[in-house]
């Protein structure tokens, strides 16, 4: 056996009993000697017999702790037998025999093979060209012969031989068994729905002896079983049909819908804010958050004009030039003013060229982004908790408040999902199928990606690359080892220079280490993985909010852990949390406090929680699913009913100011820079009376205005419309010895507009 083996130590055999005391201790002595490496445990079902069979297991367990005896009450049968054993079973990989296979045990070694080189369910078949079938009665031979021929042609595949009670398979295919047939028919359940539910099936050619003389007789008669073999065939047909309609049929084109509606309707219901203006300045390469000192126009940089300007020469900052700036820019750009990597404002370079700068534009990139996740989430939960599980995943990332809200937002959030969610579908596939070029390449590229799109998502990369690593699987370590050093590479050129990008003096530099209100040295990071699916978050979010999530979401996981779901998928759920908990250790912020920069996590959240949703009852699962939406529509119609975003108004802002503002006013915004050119695109927008007024930003880091220039500034001005709104520092008023003229300061969800007289030269 392969040391690297996915098998090593985690088979469980599951082996109905009934009366088979002779055959118990030949069959464990041959599976010890032959396959220990692979057991895991040995799950003897003692099927309500007459004779010493349970004595005899009890002897077994009592020299081996991996014998494990599972009795069982009447009524009794095969399919009754099989279903106990499965559920009792621990093992990734599930091995069904009978008692008398023991003459069979040299070919088991096949079905291993099979599985190591990639099946997910690996069927003894005594039909294959060249396998010798010794004392098979002749009646039972037509009959398997003519219900095979009835199944390739009713399920459209082609196969020889699938009821034999000899297969291995793994766990999430033996979870999705149905184990409706009580009696030996359900060996026909065990190979037709691992088929039609889309496990890979590969038959091993196996040879088949009748028992002989001392090893009893076999219970199994042709016309009392034969109809259950023919119900069995039907319900594999309905259950095709049905992982077909799953597959591309209503239910996650359904699912895709309600994910499109629930985030449609934030595209431009409220303005964009500082960190979208943001992402706007850098796609179209304008530096904002620089040193005066290094600022050059002549490559877009913001500056402080030492004269007030019309709104639009402000606004420019998030539009693009002409001709547009390209890559360097951009680069050059993001080096100076963002902690983050560059590839979403690469990319949002290229988009907004195309369809424009405008707040649509921006968070439809986004959306699209989100929408892609779809697809990706519903195959992941499919493949390992079948229908059930992915309709519940996807359910919950569609209607999840924090998703939806960062889905509609111009960041890179939801390109980070999508590439999360990507990368893991690829080590998962690496680990299971093994190397292939173009999936070994992608997963490459894929990593890349999202080490350059957010540097948190350095967490999940090590997560994955690491559990693949110390699990291969099929894939071979070299490969993984090389896959992370080619990695390293794509993304050198710029981590080369991230310590001196985070060197770098910005205007909000040292924002992450302000303590947020509600913030728990203790419960904040704990409690982080569980605010995925949070329904408050930046909308009156508290702790009770963020116990009553956990409280939810946690028994979902619990149940999701039953179905044994691969490792990677809790390295996924926990890295990201544990990484930013890492982060304030190291740079004293208070990163945990904020659920957006762990949203890495949030799809193996779904999943999880998936899984769980499956394993629960058609009448549990009502009531959870209920009780999630119904919480989760508390997060969303505060969403929607919020009249800004993030606390801030700007195009509310704008309008009170081109209210206010007459020919000969001076508009002067105290605020950092992404505040001061998104209150001018605003402006812009609603043109009016203000389209006559000078503007100028007041930005107190940056140091560059004095109160002697006021002079430059207020030439021909007769008054200030003075604009507080994300100002870090004292504001001008004061300092300027500005005079209130009249009328009620107006406050706009965070900001305040207020009118003053100019002092009398």
């Amino acid at each position: 056996m392969n040391r690297g083996s996915p098998l090593r130590g985690e088979v469980s055999v599951v082996v109905p009993c009934r009366n088979e005391a002779p055959n118990i201790r030949p069959l464990v002595s041959g599976l010890r000697e032959r396959y220990g490496g692979y057991l895991r445990e040995i799950l003897l079902v003692d099927d309500c017999s007459t004779d010493t069979t349970r004595d005899e297991i009890r002897s077994l367990a009592a020299d081996d702790p991996r014998v494990k005896l599972i009795g069982r009450e009447p009524p009794n049968g095969v399919g009754r037998a099989l279903a106990d054993g499965c559920r009792a079973a621990s093992g990734r990989w599930v091995l069904f025999l009978d008692c008398d296979f023991q003459r069979q045990l040299p070919e088991l070694r096949g079905l291993f093979e099979a599985a190591e080189a990639g099946a997910d369910v690996a069927v003894g078949s005594r039909f294959a060209a060249g396998r010798e079938l010794r004392g098979y009665p002749l009646p039972k031979r037509v009959a398997n012969r003519s219900f095979h021929l009835l199944a390739r042609l009713l399920l459209g595949r082609r196969f020889r031989d699938l009821t034999n009670n000899l297969k291995l398979m793994r766990r999430e295919a033996a979870d999705q068994l149905p184990f409706v047939e009580p009696g030996f028919a359900v060996n026909a359940e065990t190979g037709l729905q691992p088929l039609v539910r889309g496990f890979r099936v590969r038959e091993v050619p196996v040879s088949w002896t009748g028992r002989t003389q001392g090893m009893g007789e076999s219970s199994f008669r042709l016309l009392r079983e034969g109809g259950g073999y023919v119900r069995a065939l039907l319900r594999a047909w309905a259950a095709a049909r049905d992982a077909q309609a799953s597959r591309r049929g209503p239910l996650i084109a359904l699912l895709f819908v309600l994910c499109a509606a629930l985030r449609l309707g934030l595209l431009d219901r409220h303005g964009l804010w500082v960190d979208e203006f943001f992402s706007l300045a850098m796609a179209t390469g304008h530096s904002l958050e620089h040193p005066a000192a290094l600022a050059e126009p002549g490559l877009g940089d913001f500056t402080e004009a030492p004269e007030a300007l019309p709104p639009r020469a402000y606004s420019r900052f998030l539009e693009h030039d002409f001709p547009p700036a390209g890559p360097g820019r951009v680069l050059r750009a993001v080096f100076l003013s963002d902690t983050n990597p560059p590839l979403y404002y690469l990319l949002l370079n290229v988009w907004t060229r195309v369809l424009g700068a405008g707040d649509r534009a921006l968070r439809l990139f986004s959306l699209l982004f989100s929408l892609a996740c779809v697809p990706l989430l519903w195959t992941l939960a499919y493949r390992y908790g079948g229908r059930a599980a992915a309709a519940g995943a996807t359910l919950l990332f569609a209607a999840s408040p924090l998703c939806v809200f960062y889905s509609t937002e111009g960041r890179m959030y939801a390109m980070l999902l999508f590439l999360t969610l990507g990368f893991m579908e690829l080590t998962l596939r690496l680990q299971e199928r093994g190397f292939e070029a173009r999936r070994f390449w992608l997963w490459v590229l894929t990593g890349a990606a999202g080490l350059l799109t957010h540097y948190f998502f350095f967490f999940v990369w090590l997560a994955a690359a690491s559990g693949l690593a110390l699990r291969p699987g099929r894939c071979p370590r070299r490969f993984v080892a090389g896959g992370a050093a080619l990695t390293a590479l794509l993304v050198l050129p710029w981590y080369a220079h991230l310590p001196e990008s985070l060197a770098q003096w910005r205007v909000t530099r040292g924002w992450l280490e302000q303590r947020p209100g509600g913030y728990h040295a203790l419960l904040s990071p704990l409690l982080l993985p569980f605010r995925f699916l949070s329904t408050a978050e930046l909308w009156g979010r508290s702790r009770w909010w963020d116990l009553l999530d956990a409280g939810i979401l946690l028994p979902l996981l619990v149940a999701g852990a039953g179905r044994r779901p691969p490792r990677l998928f809790w390295a996924w759920l926990f890295a990201p949390a544990l990484g930013v908990a890492a982060f304030d250790l190291l740079r004293g912020t208070y990163a945990s406090a904020i659920p957006r920069y762990a949203l890495a996590g949030l799809p193996a959240a779904c999943i999880l929680a998936g899984l769980g949703l499956a394993r629960l009852g058609a009448r549990g699962r009502g009531v959870a699913v209920a009780l999630v939406l119904l919480l989760s529509a508390v997060g969303l119609t505060r969403i929607y009913r919020s009249p800004d975003r993030n606390g801030q108004d700007y195009p509310a802002v704008a309008r009170s100011v081109v209210r206010r503002a007459e020919a000969g006013d001076l508009i002067l915004v105290h605020s950092i820079p992404s505040g001061a050119a998104g209150i001018a695109r605003y402006i812009v927008r609603e043109a009016g009376a203000a389209s006559g007024a000078g503007f100028a930003p007041w930005v107190t880091q940056l140091g560059g205005r004095r109160p002697e220039g006021l002079a430059a500034l207020a030439a021909g001005r007769r008054r200030v419309i003075l604009v507080s709104s994300h100002g870090l520092g004292p504001g001008p008023e004061a300092r300027l010895g500005l005079r209130a003229a009249g009328g009620v300061p107006e406050r706009i969800h965070g900001a305040v507009v207020r009118v003053f007289s100019l002092p009398a030269p």
